[in-house]
Formats: C-alpha cells, structure tokens, sequence
C-alpha cells in the first residue's frame, strides 16, 4: 500500500502542504531541546507533545497533498497516532508542570491513556468501521481535494474527550497564575494563551468558519507549541521554579527567597513576606529596593559567588532576631548563573540558649575561679599556724622528755607533717586550676632524676618490706635531655606514693624505657611507667580515680588516708606537658600506671666505667629474681661477667670462680653478713658489697664493714655507687642510709655573733624564729620587727647581717619592705631571705625585681634554716 501511495499521481505538494512540511521540521527541533532538558519539570512531556504535534503536522500535509481517497486514508490513520495522544500529553504537561501529577494514583493516570489509546486503534483501522467516520469521500475543494467526512459516534466521544483534557489543562495553568506573584502572572499569561489556542481552533474548525475546508489544528498547534517554548525556556520558567512552591516554598518555616539574574526578588514564600515585611504586589521589584531595612541582607545579595552560610543580626521591635542564612546559586544546563535562592533560618532561640549557655559558663570558671583563690587563699593561711605546730613539735622533739612525752610529741609532729602534705596537694590542684602552673624546663639525667625518687619513698616502701626497684636502660644512663625536673618527680613521687600506700607485699618497679620517634632523631618518646603488686582497682573505678577529690571508693579514704589528688594532679601536669596518665590493673594483682613524653635529647654520651673491673667475675647473690636481672644488667652493661645465686648455699658452690661478690642481706636461708663471712675465709681480698633495707638496724651496717674490703649500701643500688664500691671498697663511700637526720651545716666562726633583722607580723611565727635562730646561733643578735614599715626603719638604724623576711605584713608588704631596703643600701648588699607560705612559683619571677636572695617556704624545719644561714652569711663574708 505504502508503495502505491507513493506512486506518480497520488500525491501533489501543494502551497498549503508544503508550511506543514516546515512546521514539521520545525517542531522536530524544538522537541530535541525539549528532551535535552527533560530532567526539568514537564520538559519530557512537552517534548512528547512536540513530538504528537509532529505527527499531526506531517501527515497532515501528506493528507491534504492526495490526489485520491486511498492515499488520504492512508495518513489519516497514521495521523490518528498523533491527534489521539495530544490532549492526553498536553494534560500531563499541564499537571507535572504544576505540580498536581503527584495527586493523581497510578490507576488514573492509566485511565487518562483509555480513550486516546481506543481512538488511535480505531483511527488505524477506520476503514474497517463506522466508529470514527460513518461516511468518507473525496471531493473537490475551492483549492485542492479535499477529504469529506461524516463523523461517527466516536468522533464525537473523542472530541469531547479532547476538550476536556485542553480544558482542565488551562484550569491548571490559571490556577498557577493566579496564586504566583506579579512577576509570574505576566510571564504566566503565555502559557495560558498558548495553551488556549488548540482549543479555540477546534471550535473554529467544527463552527465551518475553517476557510478552504482546511483543519486549523495543526497549525494551531505548532503555533501554540512555539509559545509555550517561549515560556518554558526564553523566560526560563524550568530554572526559576514556579512549579516547586508547592513543594518547598509554602511547606517550610523558613524565609525563602529566589533572585533572578536581574538581582529582582523574583519570588518568596509568605514566611519570607512576614519576615522581610513586604506584600506579595512588590515581589519582581528589586532587591535593593525592597531591602532597605535589612542593609547587611543587602549586601550580601550584592556579592558574586557563592556564599557559604553565614548568620545575620537584626534588630526588630526592640529586641535582638538571629537568622541564619544559605544562599546558593541557581545555574542552567550550561552553567550559567541564572538566579540564586536564598534561605533565612531564624535562629533567635538557639543563639539565646547559646548566651545562656556562656554566660553559665562564665558563672562556673568564675566561682571556679573563686573557688581555686579561696584554696589557695586557706593553703595560705593554714600554713601559718602549721609553721609553727611543726616547728616548735620539731624542737621540743629535741629537748629533755620522757618516753611517753616524746611519743606524744612525734605523734603531734607527725600529724602536722601529714596535713601539710594535703594543704600542698591542694595548692597544687588550685594552681594548676587557675592556670598559675607553668614549666620550667632544664637539662636533666633521667638515671639521677629516678634515683632521687626512689630515695624518697625508699624508707616508706621498706618499712612494708617491699621490694623497690629500678630499671632504666644502659643507654638511657648517660643520655641529657629537656623536661621539668621538679613537675616530673611530682608526677613519679605521687605515683610511687600511691604504690606503697596501695602494696602490703610483693615490690614496686619505677621502669624507665623508650620508643620510637621516626623522622625526629633529636627527640626521643620517653614511656615512665609504676608498676606494684597491691590491691588493684575494679574496671569500673578506673575513671574514677583520677577525678578531684576522689579515690576508689568513700572507704577507701577512711582506710589509707590521703586527699585523693595526687593521681588528679599528676593527670593534669601531664597535660600541660601534652600527655595523660593510663592505667592497667587486675584487681588483687596489681597496678601499672604509666605515661609517654616526648623528650629532646640534649647530649648521648658513651658511660665510663672503672678501668680495674675490666676481666672481673662478680656474683650477685640476691633472693629476688627480679632484682638479680636488673643488677646482671647494670653489671654487663660495663662489659663485666656476672651470674647469679638465689641463696646462700647455691653462692658457697659458685663462690671460687669470682673476683667480687653483690650480696643481699636477706636471703631466704641465712644472712649477708654470715655468707660474706664464709665466702671471704678463702680469700679476704675479694670485695663485697652487703645491700639493706632502709629500715634495718644501723648496727648491721658497721657489722657488714667489720671484715674489711666489705661495703653496705641500701636498695635499690644506684650505678655509680655499685661500680665505685666494687672498684675501691676502701676508699669508696661506705655507707648510704636514709634515716632521719639532723643537717650539720657549718657556719663560719667569725659570723656567729652576726646581727639578724626578723621581720614576722605573727607572733607565733615571729617566736619560733628566734627559738630556732637561738638554738642555731646563740651569740647572734635579733632584732624584730613587726611590720614591713618598721623592718626598712629597723635596716636603717641597726644594718644587720641577714634579713629574715616574711612576705605578708601590714602597712607595708615583704615585697615592699624589701626594695626600700635596696633603696637604703649603701655600699655593701645585705641577703634577704624571705620566709613565706606562698607558692615559689608565684614568688619566683617577683625576687629579682624587688630585690630578694632566697627564700624558705613554711613550715620550716631548724636544718632549712640553719643552710640558708650557712649560703648567705658565708657568701656575706665573700
């Protein structure tokens, strides 16, 4: 058939044909853009509609180009395929356009499709049935042949079904004009008229006002197709949203506005309204005109780019509105900026909470602060008294009293010495608390830092008859590096502290290790580390523990005493040094506490040892396994063969083979002094060196000695000393004890009788001055002075030797007192030492500027004194 239709004198492409071919063309075009686009709302279905209008067109001018009826029913049926789809596809532009598909269910949508896909069956096949044509003739028209028809019952149920698809599609689109702004409603009027036009040509067409008998549709169609293009894309209706208002603009609380490329506020929702305080008639005017109230909203419209959120103060009816702002670009499909949206949050409530929540914050560092002050305030105060219940419990301790007297008094001294220590962990805390703790860092050993903490707590731990132990690395021995000495043995003095208050048998290990820093040669990561055989803490007080004030539990307190800071403080010097404190514990097992630090290593230098050891044999006789393998390591670290015996028995079967001997006091089968006694009977020249607990009896000390060549010492023994004793028993130290003592610092003779200017407004304090000065220096002359107005009167009258200064005082401060004297001076300096409760570390950077030498820290003990007397009057002498 299709062959035949294009037979020579079928077809004749007439003047009116031939503009249908174009406008075929032409909607072919159009309907590629479409598509392009079709991710846009109701792009796709306009494209459809281009494409049904195609159709329509095309074969419509192959219609009226036919010569003869088989030829025009032959592109009537195949125009059926687009007259039949039209009005549906135009409805379901209307509808995504709009917004409205959503509404309708897929069922509908379906049933929409029943009467267009009825008609285009029957159109294809209208020469089978008087359905859609009762009746169907050429005949001749004023122009060309022209096809005649009568219309069946189908014609008509499609017609109307036509109409009321173009009807309800102007519905909707009116609808949209008449709720957008002003700007809208101009552009609008397009697309209603373009979507009118089909339907006022279908009521020309069957009115018989069509001249020629020619069916206007098409030509409507394409007509009102490039109008609707026109608004779709010329006036770019797809990137300036109409159609999600109903999606996003009215649904949401927020303030939303869109911007056109011609910095117009194109649109708004009524959120946006109220707040900005302008109608919905001044929308399409522009930004600046309509902003004038909101200057920095104005601006920052003003900017290019995009603007990253932002938030805006405004003032509004007396009061503060917070508003957060996004504002976004909106690009086309090449890009290209053609508006922006931008979002205004109001977000007065949370920047209220937020000030409420600063201010709260304010108020808790203040009484914080307030807190810390009164702390270290009391600290203050309470040392005072404290100096003296010390001090003169220290020198009572010292005179004529009876045993029970004497028990009474220690037990008084005791106690004092006890609350010092927690007001001192207290001041800490407060300190570090009102940030007044800083580091001071010096070159230090790690190997003499470690020892000098062990010294510390050795008496403690041995009157428990706990093992102490110390293990630092041959290559850490010789090694400077950079730290805070003082804040460190703090850390490890609490640390240890905690071990021996904790530990009721078994050994406390200080370990001193290193691990690696690649690509940092001149640091090292330094891993300190206390390990005890104590209680343990339950996995549950593991956080606990290191809060203020706090310790396992309540009992816990009551059982071992202690203020529960310690751990707090050293967790918080760690800090500031950039590291925390961990934990590791099984409950009735143990604890291991430890930290890292990254330490610069200052100097690495190779360890000397005495050259007489070289080729020594020495035996370490020790019942504590632990302690044999860290003496076998210190020994062979120095390139000396060493083994090991457990007892006494096993060291008499080795003994012969080794040139010197390390020898526990307490071995579990008989004692020190009774094997060193066996082991020198062959051989008297050899050398031993006897190691005690702190708390043995002095007597075994001298007995050790008595052999000769023989050296007591105490555990943990240091390198130096184990090396030096081994190498020269003789002249080497003996002995090293840590018990009590009484300083016995030498004062020049000539300075006895000196003249001492006390300048103390408590009495108490001022008493115990003297007693102590009294019982140091006898000849010396004291003057007194209760103020600091009356010491600077009292310096100028009597120029005395030293000045004992005490830094809070009436009518005029230590401080004060203390650069009046400076003033005064004339040709020779006076040492002023100042005797103060306060922090040195408060006072530190204040001595040089006012003019003080040294200063003792109450409470003070008679041996604090009577060094600082011994520096400065013989510096005085110099």
């Amino acid at each position: 058939m299709s062959h035949d239709v294009m037979q020579n004198g079928n077809l004749f492409f007439n003047g009116f044909a031939l503009p249908l071919f174009a406008n075929s063309l032409f909607l072919g075009i159009l309907a590629y853009h479409a598509w392009s686009r079709r991710k846009n709302a109701g792009a796709g279905y306009f494209a459809l509609l281009l494409v049904c209008s195609l159709l329509y067109s095309l074969f419509y001018g192959l219609e009226i180009s036919s010569l003869n009826l088989a030829t025009a029913l032959f592109f009537i049926r195949i125009e059926y395929l687009g007259i039949a789809f039209l009005p549906p596809v135009f409805l379901l532009f209307a509808l995504s356009y709009t917004t409205s598909l959503k509404r309708f269910s897929a069922p509908l949508l379906t049933a929409i499709f029943l009467v267009p896909f009825i008609t285009a069956a029957l159109g294809v096949t209208l020469d089978l049935h008087p359905f859609i044509h009762e009746e169907v003739r050429m005949t001749e028209g004023e122009l060309f042949p022209v096809v005649a028809i009568k219309p069946g019952i189908w014609y008509w149920v499609t017609l109307a079904y036509n109409n009321f698809c173009i009807f309800f599609s102007n519905l909707l689109f009116y609808k949209l004009w008449k709720r957008s702004a002003a700007i809208y409603r101009k552009q609008l009027v397009i697309l209603v008229i373009g979507a009118m036009i089909p339907w006022i040509s279908y009521i020309i067409y069957h009115a018989g006002f069509a001249p020629w008998g020619i069916d206007p549709a098409p030509f409507a169609l394409s007509f009102s197709a490039v109008m609707i293009y026109i608004g779709l894309f010329y006036y770019k209706f797809f990137d300036l949203a109409p159609a999600v208002r109903e999606i996003v603009y009215e649904k949401i609380p927020d303030a939303v506005l869109v911007i056109d490329h011609k910095n117009r506020i194109a649109d708004c929702n009524n959120a946006a309204l109220n707040i900005l305080e302008i109608s919905r008639e001044e929308i399409g005017k522009s930004a600046d005109q309509l902003l004038g109230a909101w200057p920095e909203l104005k601006q920052l419209i003003g900017k290019t780019g995009e603007l990253a959120q932002t938030d805006l103060k405004k003032h509004k009816q007396g009061q503060d509105e917070w508003f957060d702002i996004d504002m976004l670009d909106l690009p086309d499909k090449a890009g290209i900026r053609v508006g922006r949206i931008i979002v205004l949050h109001d977000i007065t409530r949370r920047k209220q909470i937020e000030e409420d929540l600063i201010a709260t914050r304010e108020k808790a560092e203040a009484a914080n602060r307030a807190k810390s002050n009164f702390l270290a305030n009391m600290s203050h105060e309470i040392r005072t008294p404290l100096n003296g219940l010390i001090g003169f419990s220290s020198l009572l301790m010292k005179t004529s009293l009876d045993e029970v007297q004497l028990n009474y008094i220690n037990i008084v001294n005791s106690s004092a010495i006890q609350l010092l220590d927690q007001i001192n962990d207290i001041l800490d805390l407060s300190e570090i608390e009102t940030g007044k703790q800083a580091l001071s860092e010096e070159n230090i050993s790690l190997e003499e830092l470690g020892e000098q903490v062990i010294d510390m707590i050795t008496y403690s731990a041995h009157s428990k008859n706990l093992g102490l132990l110390l293990d630092i690395p041959a290559g850490l021995r010789s090694a400077t590096f950079r730290a805070d000495p003082v804040r460190l043995k703090q850390i490890l003095i609490n640390l240890l502290g905690n071990a021996v208050k904790f530990t009721f048998e078994g050994y406390i290990e200080l370990r001193i290790a290193t691990a690696p820093l690649p690509g940092n040669p001149s640091e090292m990561c330094m891993i300190f580390s206390v390990k005890d055989t104590g209680i343990g803490i339950s996995p549950e007080n593991r956080i606990k523990i290191f809060e203020a004030f706090s310790q396992e539990d309540m009992s816990t307190t009551r059982k071992y005493g202690g203020t529960g800071l310690g751990l707090t403080i050293s967790n918080k010097l760690l800090q500031l040094m950039g590291s925390s404190l961990q934990l590791e514990s099984i409950p009735g097992a143990g604890s291991r506490f430890f930290f890292a630090l990254s330490m610069p290593v200052v100097e690495k230098k190779k360890k000397t040892f005495p050259e007489n050891l070289s080729g020594k044999k020495i035996l370490i006789v020790d019942g504590d396994t632990r302690n044999r393998e860290l003496l076998a390591r210190i020994i062979e670290s120095a390139s000396i063969v060493c083994e090991s015996a457990s007892g006494g028995d096993e060291a008499l079967e080795k003994a012969e083979f080794f040139d010197a001997f390390v020898i526990d006091y307490h071995l579990p089968d008989m004692n020190g002094i009774e094997l060193a006694a066996k082991i020198r009977r062959s051989d008297a020249r050899r050398p031993v060196l006897m190691m005690f607990h702190a708390t043995d009896d002095p007597a075994l000390f001298s007995a050790a000695q008595e052999p000769g060549n023989c050296s007591a010492v105490i555990k943990p023994v240091k390198q130096r000393q184990l090396f030096d004793l081994l190498a020269d028993p003789e002249n080497g130290e003996k002995t090293v004890t840590i018990v009590p003592a009484e300083t016995a610092v030498e004062i020049p003779e000539e300075k006895r009788a000196c003249t001492i200017l006390i300048a103390e407004d408590n009495n108490t304090n001022m008493l115990l001055a003297k007693a102590v000065l009294h019982k140091i220096l006898p000849e010396a002359s004291i003057i007194e002075a209760g103020n600091g107005r009356e010491a600077v009167a009292m310096f100028a009258a009597h120029k005395p030797d030293l000045v004992f200064m005490d830094i809070h005082m009436p009518e005029m401060n230590g401080l004060e007192a203390s650069a009046a004297i400076r003033r005064e001076e004339k040709g020779f300096r006076c040492p002023i030492v100042a005797m103060t409760a306060d922090s040195l570390r408060e006072l530190n950077g204040k001595f040089d500027t006012f003019g003080i030498d040294d200063a003792i820290i109450k409470p003070y003990t008679p041996d604090t004194v009577r060094e600082a007397l011994s520096t400065w009057l013989q510096r005085k002498q110099e």
